[in-house]
This record gives structure tokens, C-alpha cells and sequence, in this order.
């Protein structure tokens, strides 16, 4: 059949052609490009980016729908996850094909989304939008989010707070690690991980740092604040170093409860290999509940930081294994933060079995990354680690005579509290036991080490520990034994040799940091005292207190010459190292302060340093941290014109000897390349006071640099301030200031309109500078109604308080009708 269109209706087939060839050229296919975090539990949230975000119909996790979804915009979907599976990431769109993207994973356990820790000040990262600054030093975890929720560590709340976070408050701490077995050969990729410029140097890794050269193990598994350090770890670590962590008790109320109870770090280059978690019996083997196990490369990425890595002494205890060499590229490279939570009840513990939990035994998947393991505090308790100090302890005495021994344990403890100690005896063979006091005999009862003047063959000595806080929360040393035995000649030799050693003041490489002793004779234990003296080889020596092992680190932090030797004791035997004590010569200077400086525009700065000697002729400046030529020398240094904010560093340079100190970082600011805005400007809290008090306001930036400021800010609401000013000391980005007083009840806003450094130049936020202030209104006391009297043994009256306003805190009692004299809460 032929149609034939006159008219009208060819312009409406033109016009129904036109309007579908629009809607094609507007309704593309759409794409996925990535999607964080990419592994997920019931009810989090997964950020979607791509394009086309248009008309969409549906979201899918696995092959499971998304319980709810908001389309963003065109590049972004916020998508919460159902019940579902791991799979691929797919977005519908009626008549395109669907978007997808692999790699998905449903977690049976809710996802840590979120950590923020104190590195300069304040570092907060996530899995949707990981923080570009990368931490490349000590610091410690502040607070993580976990199912939704953000929880603080007990670290330090009054930072969250400031910022404007808002929190659970808590207390987390590191577990204490007792590692079994002994450290691979040093072929293996075991490292010694930490923030890059621990050493003091981005551009190098020194293993022989003050900061790097004693670390082990299980040291860098409690360091820090609350032993929650996340710039210092291991890698690598061997399938076979199983750890059993000591439960002294759980509070069965907080089984069910909706905080986490474990937390693990993840800081290297996770593989698909299998870390295992349980709650085991007292036997160390069988379980409590449930195992379970963590692929930690599923778990999504938080953050990136910056570290060198290092290798361990091979074949020896963890808890003695420091590191030797720098590994291969192992010189300020990069690895990622990944961090996962469980709950008590993840693990199956419940109210009938919670009670029989001796241990958490972690058994690693050999490419375990651990900056620690911690623990919900507020849930669990954990008893110190204890153990014999074998590099100190001297246990064995002479057949004949009098012979001395000295014992001590090495501890950690599990609160990260201080320690209390209490010492027994048996002198049958362990069958029974009595305390020991600090006597004629026996010197240090109540610390870590105890020394007898007269050993006892046979007999047994045993250190009760105490966490000091809660003294209800002990532990038990092994036992130790005297041993008589057959003595021969004592005698003792100091490593290194006859030769002076010359120390660069605060050499951040230095060649020669320790004194070694290597006894002969006596009867096969000992113990040792390590002595110093300035005045020289043979005169003035005392004793350097906790100086008891068979090595000695001395220091080279000030500047002189120090002589060292140790004593040495085994049985009844005991000698002053023979050879003439080592001479230590701490030369050199080093950069003692420096001032920053600035300038409003283009042109010249200068800087200024002091030298720890007062010395300004020895101070160099160079443009970079390590290597280059100097740029000038002395006490200040002109930087010629400049257009944009740069750093230079000053460092004092020797000659006799010749010692380069570690090179301190000096900021020139030029003012007008900052710009402020909420990117880098922020007022984050939210503050409520009463009328006729000041408000304390928050000021967080990362664009200005430290020093005093002048800000201009306005109050309007409630209450009207017109531009008053305040001052303002930032310190690590972050500073307060007070406004004047706010005398009317109701709600405020202060504005933030310029900040003024110390030259005069002007910094006027054009975002990111206001924030909300509350004054409360004040209370009202009321009246009291019902007033009686009531005969003597007569315990009570009704009293009714009415006409109040705010909260009642407490009722009180007076025997006077003014409250004069005789108050009492009631």
C-alpha cells in the first residue's frame, strides 16, 4: 500500500523523526570506570564513576540488586549494598546494554571505610577518596570508620573533636606480640618497614639511624601512641611465626554490641595468600567458635604513604632481630594502607563460651604487612607478655664462696600502661613460694631486675607483672634457676678496638653506634653494668642506669668526649672490661632553629638558622635536602627574587672533623600565589556556649604555613559582631582563636573574611570560612513548692520544682535557709 503525506503531515513525520533523533543523539551508552570501596557489606555504600549516569534503572552487586541508589550525577552513583555476592558491578539503562565492572566483593563483615591519624596534625583518608599527601614518618591512628560509623582509638578525641569530627569515642590498643620461631635467612623479603623520613632523609635510608637501628619485630608492633603507630611495620612475615596473644578476660556485655573488637593493618603489597584469626583455649589449640580468614588484597585500599624498607638480622629470635642492610629499592618508595575489623561475635564467641578463650592466635599467610594488631580495650583485657631477658640475666653461681646472680624479664604491656613487679622464692624445688624483699640480699623486688648478693644453689625465683592501672591484670614469668657450676678465669673485650671513636654530632648514618662485649670464662652466664665517665679512661666511671645487656648504644646527641666500659659479673667472679675504655668524640654541630619568613609579592626573602655550637660561620644553605652545592653561608641567607612559596634548608658543616649535620627545612612564602578556599581553608566545628561567654573558633589549612595571623571575622544571627579581630597561631595547620563575648541566646554564624600574616600581606578565604555558633539560653532555677516539716525519723517530703529551665543536675540540702553553711547533694 503507498502512502502519500501532504502538508501537515510531513512536517509531524519530520517533527517525529527530529524528536527521536534527539533523543539518541542525548541517551548514550553508558560506562563504568571504577568503583570504590571494591569490597562491601550489607548497607555501605559504593561511589560509582563513569559516564552517561542518565535514566538509570538499576544497580547490581554480584548479580544482586542494590538495595537503594542515587544518581549523582552524570559521572557518579551512590549505591547501597543488599545481601549479595561477589561478582561484577552492573548498571542498567533501558536500551543500552548494562555497564559492568569486575572485581567486586561482598564481605561478610563490615568494611573499615574511613582512618584519620595525626600525621602533621591531621591526616584523614578514605576508600571512595584517598588522601593525596602521602605520610612519610611516625604517626598514629586517631579514629576509623567501621559500618557507617566512625570510632576513636583514645589516641587524642581533642583533635577529632576540633576538626569537627564526629565520633564514638573509644579505646583501642596495640596487642603485644610474642612471635614464635626465628626470622628468615636474610635472602627473604622479611623487611623492616617505616615512614621514609624517619631517618631524618627522604633522598636516603639509613640503617644505622638512632630512630631505625634498634627497632625488632615485636618492637614496632606497640610503638606509638597507644602502640597504634602506623609508620613503622614488617613485611613478609613467615607462615610459621604464629602468635598467641594472651585473654585475661571479655566483658560479656559487649559480645553483641556494634563496635569492633579487633582491628588489623595492612600497609605493603597484600597477595591473595590467607591470614587466619581464632580465639583458642588455653591448650593454644582449640578453637573457640570460629576461625576466620582475611584475603587482605580484597580489602579496599585507604591511603598510600611513603616508607623505606630494610632487612633483618636472619636466623635469629624476633623479639632480637634489628635490621642490617637497606633492601633492594627499599630507598622512599611507596606501598598502601588497608585496615579490617571483626567483631567479638564474628568469631562466634557468645555468652556461653566466652569464658573459655585463653588465646587469639593469629597464624600470618607469609605475606602478612602488620604495622600492628589492636584491640578494643573497653571489651577485652589483656594481660603483659613476659618473658626471661636472657642477654642479661646471670643465673649460674661458683661451686665455693659467695657468688651474686642477677635475673631479669623482659616485658610489654598489653594496656601500653605502666608495669608493677613483685619477685618470689622457693627454696624446695617449686612446691611452694614466697615473696621477696628488698634486703641485705635481694635489691630491685619491685622492678624488672633482681639482684642477689649471695645466690643459693637450686633455688627458684619467679617475677609476677602487674599491669599498674588494674593490678587485677598479671602475669607470670618462667622460672629461673641457680645453678652452681665450675668457674674458670673471667675476662671481657671491648668491640671495637683500642682506637678513639669520632662521632658526628646527630649523624643521621653514623659507621660505629654500638659497644660490644664478648666475655671469656667465669661460669657460662653473666650479667653486665656498663659505666661511663668524662673525665678519663681510668677515673670518674658510674654506673648508666638499665645499661644491663651485653651490648651498648651510646648516644651522640651532645656534643664532648665520654668514656665507657662495663662490668662484668658471672658467679662469684667479676671483672671491669680490661681492655682501656672506649673514648666516644661527639663533634661536629648541628642546626639548633630556623625562622621562616615571608613576603606579600615578588621579590627577595630572608631566612635565618642558629647553630647548636652558636657558631653562624659553619652554616650552610642549599635548595635541597640532601647533595647540591651550597647557596651561601651563615646565620641568614637572602633567596634573591622569588615569585612562588619555596623551601630551602640550612645545615652546619666541620671540618676537623669533617661532619655535615642533617639539613633543617626553611619555607621563603610569597603570599600571593595562596589562595584560601575550602580545599585548603577550613573552620570544621561547630561550637555551643553559654550568654556572656567567648566562642572558641577552630581554624584548620593546609595552604598557610606556620606562624602568628591576624583574622577578621563578623558574627551575624542571634548576635552581631562587625569586623573584629582575633589572633591566630597555627601550629602543624592548626590553630584557635576566641571571639568576644556572645550575649544573646539563639543561633550564629561567624564569617571568616581575611587572615593577615606577620608582613602584612592579606589572605581573604573566598570558601571554607564559616561555621555555626550556638549560644544556649540561659537556665532558670524555679521555686521549690512543698516545704514541711516532718518529725525526727521521718525520712522523706515531697518537694516540687517548678518555673526551671535546662536539665537538673543534682537536688542539695542546707542547714541554713540562705545555703550558707551546710550544703550537701542530696
Amino acid at each position: 500500500m503507498d502512502v502519500t503525506l501532504l502538508g501537515k503531515g510531513k512536517a509531524a513525520l519530520l517533527c517525529l523523526f527530529m524528536v527521536c533523533f534527539t533523543g539518541l543523539l542525548h541517551a548514550q551508552q553508558h560506562t563504568i570506570s571504577s568503583f570504590s570501596p571494591s569490597n562491601a557489606n550489607t548497607g555501605e555504600v559504593v561511589t560509582i564513576t563513569g559516564t552517561n549516569f542518565s535514566s538509570i534503572t538499576a544497580v547490581n552487586f554480584g548479580g544482586t540488586a542494590a538495595s537503594s541508589f542515587t544518581v549523582v550525577s552524570a559521572t557518579r552513583i551512590r549505591a547501597t549494598v543488599a545481601a549479595g555476592t561477589s561478582g561484577s558491578v552492573t548498571v542498567v539503562k533501558t536500551g543500552f546494554s548494562n555497564a559492568s565492572s569486575a572485581g567486586f566483593v561482598f564481605s561478610s563483615y563490615p568494611t573499615i571505610t574511613r582512618i584519620i591519624s595525626d600525621y602533621n596534625g591531621y591526616w584523614d583518608t578514605n576508600t571512595t577518596t584517598n588522601n593525596s599527601v602521602l605520610p612519610d614518618n611516625s604517626h598514629n591512628l586517631l579514629a576509623f570508620t567501621y559500618g557507617g560509623n566512625t570510632y576513636s582509638t583514645g589516641v587524642n578525641n581533642t583533635i577529632l573533636t576540633n576538626r569537627g569530627v564526629t565520633y564514638t569515642a573509644g579505646v583501642y590498643k596495640a596487642l603485644p606480640a610474642s612471635l614464635t620461631g626465628t626470622t628468615p635467612n636474610s635472602s627473604a623479603s622479611f623487611f623492616l618497614a617505616v615512614g621514609a623520613k624517619k631517618d631524618g632523609s627522604l633522598a636516603s635510608a639509613n640503617v644505622t639511624n638512632a630512630s631505625i637501628r634498634n627497632l625488632t619485630p615485636e618492637s614496632i608492633l606497640i610503638d606509638g601512641s597507644n602502640g597504634l603507630d602506623l609508620g613503622t611495620g614488617y613485611t613478609n612475615l613467615l607462615a610459621t611465626a604464629i602468635s598467641n596473644y594472651t585473654i585475661k578476660s571479655i566483658d560479656p556485655n559487649k559480645i553483641t554490641d556494634s563496635e569492633p573488637d579487633i582491628v588489623v593493618t595492612q600497609i605493603a603489597q597484600p597477595t591473595g595468600s590467607i591470614d587466619t584469626f581464632q580465639f583458642v583455649r588455653s591448650d593454644g589449640t582449640t578453637t573457640v567458635g570460629n576461625a576466620i580468614s582475611v584475603t587482605q588484597n580484597s580489602v579496599s585500599r585507604l591511603g598510600t604513604w611513603a616508607l623505606d624498607l630494610f632487612n633483618f638480622t636472619g636466623n635469629v629470635s624476633y623479639a632480637n632481630a634489628k635490621p642490617t642492610t637497606v633492601a633492594s629499592n627499599g630507598t622512599n618508595t611507596t606501598r598502601e594502607i588497608r585496615l579490617v575489623s571483626f567483631k567479638l561475635s564474628d568469631f562466634g564467641i557468645n555468652g556461653s563460651n566466652y569464658d573459655q578463650v585463653g588465646f587469639l592466635k593469629l597464624t600470618p599467610s607469609g605475606t602478612s604487612d602488620v604495622a600492628f594488631i589492636a584491640y578494643n580495650a573497653n571489651a577485652i583485657n589483656i594481660p603483659p607478655v613476659v618473658s626471661i631477658n636472657t642477654s642479661a640475666t646471670s643465673s649460674n653461681i661458683c661451686l665455693s664462696g659467695t657468688s651474686p646472680a642477677f635475673l631479669s624479664v623482659n616485658t610489654i604491656s598489653g594496656s601500653g600502661n605502666s608495669l608493677s613487679y613483685s619477685w618470689e622464692v622457693s627454696t624446695n624445688g617449686g612446691s611452694s613460694w614466697s615473696a621477696v624483699t628488698n634486703d641485705s640480699t635481694y635489691s630491685g623486688a619491685t622492678t624488672a631486675n633482681l639482684s642477689i648478693t649471695a645466690g643459693t644453689n637450686g633455688y627458684k625465683y619467679r617475677a609476677t607483672v602487674y599491669e599498674t592501672a588494674t593490678p587485677s591484670i598479671s602475669a607470670v614469668s618462667p622460672e629461673f634457676t641457680i645453678v652452681a657450676q665450675t668457674s674458670t678465669a673471667l675476662a671481657g673485650t671491648l668491640n671495637p678496638g683500642n682506637t678513639d671513636i669520632t662521632m658526628c654530632l646527630n649523624d643521621p648514618a653514623p659507621t660505629t653506634t654500638t659497644l660490644t662485649v664478648a666475655p671469656t670464662g667465669g661460669v657460662s652466664t653473666y650479667s653486665y653494668q656498663w659505666q661511663q665517665s668524662t673525665t678519663s679512661a681510668t677515673t670518674g666511671f658510674s654506673n648508666i642506669s638499665g645499661a644491663n645487656a651485653r651490648t651498648y648504644d651510646y648516644p651522640y646527641s651532645a656534643l664532648g668526649t665520654v668514656w665507657y666500659r662495663v662490668v662484668i659479673t658471672s658467679g662469684c667472679l667479676n671483672t671491669a672490661s680490661s681492655a682501656v675504655a672506649r673514648k666516644v668524640i661527639t663533634s661536629g654541630d648541628g642546626i639548633l632553629s630556623v625562622t621562616n619568613n615571608s613576603r606579600c609579592n615578588t621579590g627577595a626573602v630572608t631566612l635565618s638558622a642558629t647553630s647548636v655550637s652558636g657558631t653562624s660561620s659553619n652554616i650552610n644553605w642549599y635548595a635541597a635536602e640532601t647533595g647540591g652545592s651550597s647557596l651561601g653561608s651563615g646565620a641568614t641567607f637572602d633567596t634573591g627574587s622569588i615569585s612562588s612559596s619555596t623551601t630551602y634548608y640550612a645545615g652546619a658543616v666541620t671540618t676537623s672533623p669533617a661532619c655535615s649535620s642533617v639539613r633543617t627545612a626553611v619555607t621563603a612564602t610569597i603570599a600571593s600565589s595562596i589562595t584560601l578556599s575550602s580545599t585548603n581553608f577550613s573552620v570544621p566545628s561547630t561550637t555551643t556556649v553559654c550568654p556572656g561567654s567567648a566562642s572558641t573558633v577552630y581554624v584548620s589549612t593546609t595552604a598557610l604555613p606556620d606562624e602568628t595571623y591576624t583574622v577578621t571575622y563578623s558574627v551575624s544571627g542571634a548576635n552581631t559582631v562587625n569586623s573584629t579581630t582575633a589572633s591566630l597561631t597555627l601550629v602543624n595547620g592548626f590553630g584557635t582563636f576566641s571571639t568576644s563575648a556572645l550575649n544573646t541566646a539563639g543561633s550564629n554564624t561567624i564569617t571568616i573574611s581575611n587572615v593577615q600574616n606577620g608582613a602584612g600581606c592579606n589572605f581573604a578565604p573566598s570558601s571554607g570560612n564559616t561555621a555555626s555558633i550556638t549560644v544556649n539560653a540561659a537556665s532558670v532555677g524555679g521555686s521549690i513548692a512543698g516545704s514541711a516539716t516532718v518529725c525526727t525519723g521521718t525520712n522523706s517530703t515531697n518537694l516540687t520544682l517548678s518555673g526551671h529551665t535546662g536539665s537538673i543536675t543534682k537536688w542539695q540540702s542546707s542547714s541554713s535557709s540562705d545555703f550558707s553553711t551546710g550544703v550537701s547533694d542530696i
